[in-house]
Formats: structure tokens, sequence, C-alpha cells
């Protein structure tokens, strides 16, 4: 994982001229980076206007004892928009992350 303070590699082109996208831009840099974030990338792809994402929600405190949860986050530039589901398990949200990709490329490929 990377260090804490140091926000992840962000693997999707956005146009940041437009700005729905530039937004969505900050957005998901602010979320994962800082001495709390909200979230911790375990894996990311951009599939057409889509960005997947599956995640690690970290405990907010060290005094807690909640373990982290995980989630497949599926982010719409272009909309501005975030739907989240949450997930068992790390592997689950990996899982669900493939399977999300390979879902969405073919309707793409079709469309063109």
């Amino acid at each position: 994982m990377p260090p804490q303070n140091r926000p992840p590699v962000i693997v999707a082109k956005l146009d940041l001229s437009d700005e729905h996208q530039r937004t969505m831009h900050d957005t998901i840099r602010r979320s994962h980076s800082g001495r709390w974030p909200l979230w911790r990338a375990l894996a990311m792809r951009q599939v057409g206007p889509y960005i997947f994402e599956a995640a690690c929600c970290p405990p907010r405190s060290r005094r807690t004892s909640r373990r982290a949860s995980f989630c497949l986050l599926r982010w719409e530039p272009a909309a501005c928009a975030l739907k989240w589901y949450e997930m068992p398990s790390r592997r689950a949200a990996l899982a669900a992350l493939k399977a999300a990709v390979e879902a969405v490329a073919p309707t793409l490929l079709h469309a063109a």
C-alpha cells in the first residue's frame, strides 16, 4: 500500500479543462489522501466514461475495534456522480471490480 501521506497515482484519463471531470479528479484525490483518507485504493480501472475502483475504508481511529471495510466504487466523471457498493471482503471487492469491467467493456464496444 502507498504511504498514507501521499495520494495514489490516478490511473484514469480525465479532461481537466472540463469542469465536471476536474471536479471528479479533485474529489478522487482528496478522498484518497491526507491523514484520514476516506478510501484507500486497491485497484482502479477506467472503462469508457466510468472509473471503477475496489477500495478499502480504513477505521477512523486506532482506538476503535472496527475493522476496515471494503467497497466497489463507480465514478462517473461526466455526471460528477459516485455509486458505492459494500463488499464483504478485499477479495470480493477485487472480484467485483473485475466483473464490472468485464460487464461494461462489451456494451461500450457494441455502442460504438
